[in-house]
């Protein structure tokens, strides 16, 4: 904490804030300034608690080398400045070819939907952080993911289109019924000189939470002031990258040449850091998580990072020095969040937004529209433990149903191994591959098929299937709602047919002709069916 300086008074916070807007075009002005903002003094890497206006440029030079006009005064207005090397930003999403290795970003499925988590759109070769969530202020079971646009459109190499293009976590695979990451809908959000944020729209029936993983409960939002810098104002963050982070307010205020106005954020040390490894507050993978102080009130939406010296190396520039204390600290950039609900409500959709709030953890808000049926009672003791379906045991119709927790890919490779040890596992695999992404479509986007498919029995059956992959001692029952397994594959089958193309058509008759009735056994005593089945290959479409 600063102790050299006593806080400024309102009267002085108000003259600095001034001078620093006056001031700004022609500091910017200057080549090389990169950011002009407003934060506490620095001596030796100290901050001495005294408001001035910190000039951010690409490198420090002796005053012999800089032309008169090009100096950057040492006081306007009676108010001093400091001068703080910066090595200039980049966003943080996880374009590919980028820094990022996927593996090492959180891939963890949340449900019900939480701040702080991975976000993808679907089929997009990158992913970011689902920041928080918002509620429309006109109902308060609305919910609305919170990120950057640069994450929505993969830093513009991703072509998407509002109220169409679908977003999913933790992934944007949207290709399979088990495994089907959608959450929502894209609707707003740009990308401009000055801004970058965008909000998903969740679906129907999806629910969510006022909290963000690692931090807790969300309890409303913070204006960060000129203070908040001098004071070096502690918050944290939790991104799909770097997972939970904590550092300090160094700079409010900052303006860059483009307009930007941004929040600066520097990381605090970490005792398990190795000798000579960066300290990163965010990374590529964290973009759209957000500032949270020691309130847990939202101050900011993250978006980019300072270069490193070695990035700014390779790019032919002069890398910043070390601090005093030899720690690389990338410095974050963020916009404040009350900026980002502001353009919401001003841009062409015109939504009043805010952040949404709890007063206690596993407050579970259910977005309305959702049209759902009981799941049978033969399943219902089996599958009662899955997130997904939450209190009431219905599920929702319109979209896939699948487990909150899927079974892990090992699990997955295991069970096609075995499939692909006789002719009928095998063509059911292949038939499934080449089958389910049209099955998806069709239960998601046909009325009639989805109907057909929660109240037949579909979905649970489907969502029984994935508990016997894992629990082979688990039994299918002989009845479905009152109705024969294998008559309820064929009530399936036909209403697939009969909407679907005719390839699916036949693929559904292929596949039929080799399953065993199921009904009482185990997934091992089904394999042992498959085993036995004779196949007949006919062409198909």
């Amino acid at each position: 904490m600063p102790d050299q300086h006593p806080l400024p008074d309102a009267a002085r916070v108000a003259h600095v804030e001034r001078v620093h807007r006056d001031a700004a075009a022609s500091l910017l002005a200057i080549p090389g300034v990169r950011l002009v903002a407003l934060g506490g003094k620095e001596v030796d890497g100290r901050n001495t608690g005294e408001l001035v206006i910190r000039v951010h440029v690409a490198a420090k030079l002796p005053e012999g080398e800089v032309p008169p006009e090009e100096l950057i005064p040492a006081e306007i207005e009676g108010v001093r400045t400091d001068v703080i090397v910066n090595g200039g930003k980049r966003t943080i999403a996880a374009p590919p070819g980028g820094l990022v290795r996927d593996t090492s970003t959180d891939g963890q499925t949340k449900r019900p939907i939480a701040g702080g988590v991975r976000l993808n759109t679907a089929n997009a070769p990158g992913a970011g952080t689902l920041g928080c969530v918002l509620w429309n202020t006109n109902s308060h079971d609305a919910g609305y993911a919170l990120t950057n646009q640069h994450v929505i459109d993969i830093v513009g190499t991703f072509t998407v289109t509002k109220d169409v293009t679908e977003v999913g976590q933790p992934d944007g695979n949207d290709s399979s019924c088990c495994c089907n990451d959608i959450i929502g809908v894209y609707v707003a959000g740009e990308r401009t000189a000055n801004s970058d944020q965008a909000i998903v729209r969740l679906s129907a029936g999806e629910k969510w939470v006022a909290e963000i993983v690692d931090i807790g409960v969300v309890k409303g939002t913070h204006v960060l002031t000129a203070i908040d810098a001098v004071v070096n104002t502690p918050v944290r963050k939790r991104g799909a990258r770097t997972r939970l982070t904590g550092g300090i307010v160094t700079d409010v205020g900052g303006l860059d040449p483009s307009g930007d106005l941004s929040v600066l954020v520097k990381a605090n040390d970490n005792p398990d850091r190795k000798p000579n490894e960066l300290l990163f507050f965010v990374d590529q993978g964290d973009s759209g998580s957000v500032l949270v102080d020691d309130d847990n009130k939202v101050c900011a939406l993250l978006y980019a990072r300072e270069l490193t010296g070695a990035e700014v190396t390779a790019g032919g520039g002069t890398p910043s020095p070390l601090p005093p204390d030899g720690i690389e600290r990338p410095k974050a950039y963020a916009y404040p969040i009350n900026d980002v609900l502001t353009r919401f409500a001003n841009g062409p959709s015109g939504r009043p937004l805010e952040v949404a709030t709890a007063t206690a953890p596993n407050q579970v808000h259910t977005v309305p529209g959702a049209s759902t049926v009981a799941v049978p009672a033969e399943l219902a003791a089996t599958i009662a433990d899955d997130d997904f379906l939450g209190e009431g045991l219905r599920a929702p119709v319109g979209r896939p149903w699948f487990a909150g927790n899927p079974p892990p890919a090992e699990t997955v490779a295991a069970v096609r191994a075995q499939l692909a040890r006789s002719a009928a596992g095998q063509l059911l695999a292949e038939l499934t591959d080449r089958r389910r992404a049209e099955v998806t479509r069709l239960v998601r986007t046909d009325r009639r098929v989805a109907i057909a498919w929660h109240r037949g029995g579909g979905a649970a059956l489907f969502q029984l299937l994935l508990r016997m992959l894992a629990r082979p001692e688990v039994e299918m029952p002989s009845t479905i709602a009152g109705t024969p397994v294998l008559d309820v594959v064929d009530d399936l089958i036909r209403i697939l047919s009969e909407r679907g193309s005719p390839g699916l058509a036949t693929d559904l008759r292929l596949g039929r002709a080799v399953l065993p009735d199921p009904a009482g056994r185990t997934l091992p005593e089904i394999m042992a069916g498959l085993g036995s089945a004779h196949v007949v290959v006919s062409g198909n479409a």
